[in-house]
C-alpha cells in the first residue's frame, strides 16, 4: 500500500499510487537461495536494521505511535483523520480512502526501526491482515503526517553469492548498476560491483551534492546552519515537499532546508539551498568528491529547471537546451528557462512516459555515488 500525495520526482509524473497491499516474492535463479535468508559474505554485506520496540519520542515517532494504536479502533472519524493528517495528503487520499486501506493491514506489531528522524520514520512491523511490511512516515513542519508508505516485506530466498545478487537484478532491468562497498572511517572500499563506473541517471540522489556544497559553505563560515531563507514564488519547486505550498515571505532556516531535502527529497529546499550557495559552489562539489565526469552535471540544473525543461514546450525547449553547448546551456536557462513561470503540477497530466531520462537528468556513477 503507497498512501503518498507527494510521490513525484524528476524523471517521473506527479501524481497519488494507491495500490493493495500483497505479499512480494523475489525469484532467484536455481541454486541461488539461501533458506535461513543469509546475505553474501563480505564486510559489507548487509546492514541489520536498528532494534527498538517503540518509535522514538520524535515529531514522526510520536505519529507512528498513534497510528498503530488507532488500528484498533478502526475506522477513525473524519475529525481524527484531520487531526493527523495535513490538507496536502488529505486533498489526494480522502478518510474513506485511508480507512479503507488501513482496515486491509489490520493491526501493526512493531519489529524494529530502521530511520528515526525528527520528521521521519521507517520502521518494520507485522500485521494481522497482510503479513510483514515496512512502513514510512513523514511529517509536516506542523507536525502532521504528511507521507505514509506501507510497503509489503520481501519474502522468499536471500542470494546466497553475488553471482547470484547480480542474476536477480539484471533479470530485473535491462541495465543496472551495482556498488557494494565498506565505508568504514570515510573511505570507499569496494567488495562487489556490477559496472559501477558508468555513470546513470540519479533521480533525488543528486541531492547529496547540494548537501556537500552546503556543508563546505557551513564550515568555511559562509553560512550558518540558523540562518532563516525566505520562501519566494521564484525558488519554488513542484512536489514532493509542501514548501511551493507556503506563502512567499516564509521564513525557513538552513537547518530546516536541508532537513527537509535529505529526508523528505523536498524540491522546493533543494533549490533555496542551490541558490545560497550558488550554482559554482555545487559544480565544484562535483570535482571536489571526485565524480568521474563532472561535465555530465554541468551546468547543474535546479529542479526548478528541470520541472520546466520537461514541461514547457515539450520537447522544443528541451531540445534546444540538449543541442546547445556548455555556455549556450548557461544562457538559456538564464535568458528562458528561468523566467518561466512554474509549470503546473496539472501540466504533469500527460507525463506518463520518461522524458529524455539518458540526456536531461542529473548523472553520476556507483562509484561516484559511494564517494560522495
Amino acid at each position: 500500500m503507497k498512501l503518498d500525495p507527494r510521490d513525484s520526482r524528476p524523471g517521473r509524473p506527479a501524481g497519488p499510487v494507491l495500490a493493495a497491499l500483497s505479499a512480494a516474492v523475489v525469484l532467484l535463479s536455481g541454486g541461488c537461495g539461501s533458506p535461513g535468508g543469509s546475505a553474501p559474505a563480505g564486510p559489507a554485506a548487509t546492514a541489520a536494521p536498528a532494534q527498538a520496540v517503540v518509535p522514538a519520542d520524535t515529531t514522526a515517532g510520536v505519529q507512528l505511535r498513534w497510528l498503530m494504536a488507532s488500528m484498533a479502533r478502526l475506522p477513525l472519524s473524519g475529525a481524527q483523520v484531520r487531526a493527523h493528517f495535513d490538507a496536502a495528503f488529505l486533498a489526494q487520499v480522502s478518510p474513506a480512502v485511508l480507512n479503507q486501506v488501513l482496515r486491509a493491514v489490520a493491526s501493526f506489531r512493531l519489529l524494529s526501526v530502521r530511520v528515526s528522524e525528527l520528521s521521519t520514520v521507517v520502521a518494520d512491523v507485522s500485521t494481522g491482515g497482510a503479513g510483514p511490511a515496512q512502513v514510512f512516515l513523514a511529517v509536516d513542519r506542523q507536525g502532521l503526517i504528511s507521507w505514509l508508505r506501507i510497503s509489503p516485506a520481501l519474502a522468499g530466498p536471500s542470494p546466497a553469492t553475488w553471482s547470484c545478487v547480480d542474476a536477480a537484478l539484471q533479470s530485473a532491468a535491462p541495465r543496472v548498476r551495482l556498488l557494494v562497498a565498506d565505508v568504514t572511517g570515510g573511505s570507499c572500499q569496494p567488495v562487489h560491483g556490477l559496472d559501477p563506473g558508468t555513470a546513470a541517471p540519479l533521480a533525488a540522489v543528486f541531492k547529496l551534492y547540494v548537501l556537500d556544497a552546503l556543508g563546505q559553505a557551513v564550515a568555511a563560515g559562509k553560512v550558518r546552519w540558523n540562518q532563516l531563507l525566505t520562501v519566494t514564488a521564484q525558488l519554488k519547486s513542484l512536489p514532493p515537499g509542501e514548501l511551493k505550498d507556503e506563502p512567499d515571505g516564509t521564513p525557513v532556516s538552513v537547518l530546516e532546508a536541508a532537513a527537509a531535502m535529505t529526508s523528505l527529497s523536498e524540491d522546493t529546499a533543494t533549490d533555496m539551498l542551490i541558490h545560497l550557495v550558488g550554482r559554482p559552489a555545487v559544480e565544484a562539489a562535483l570535482t571536489r568528491t571526485q565524480m568521474a565526469d563532472p561535465a555530465l552535471d554541468r551546468p547543474f540544473l535546479t529542479t526548478r529547471e528541470i520541472f520546466t525543461l520537461k514541461l514547457d514546450q515539450w520537447p522544443a525547449l528541451a531540445e534546444s537546451y540538449l543541442a546547445a553547448g556548455q555556455a549556450g546551456r548557461r544562457a538559456l536557462l538564464a535568458g528562458t528557462v528561468d523566467r518561466a513561470p512554474l509549470p503546473a503540477v496539472a501540466a504533469a497530466g500527460a507525463w506518463i512516459a520518461p522524458r529524455a531520462v539518458n540526456s536531461l537528468e542529473y548523472f553520476a556513477s556507483a562509484s561516484d555515488i559511494c564517494r560522495v
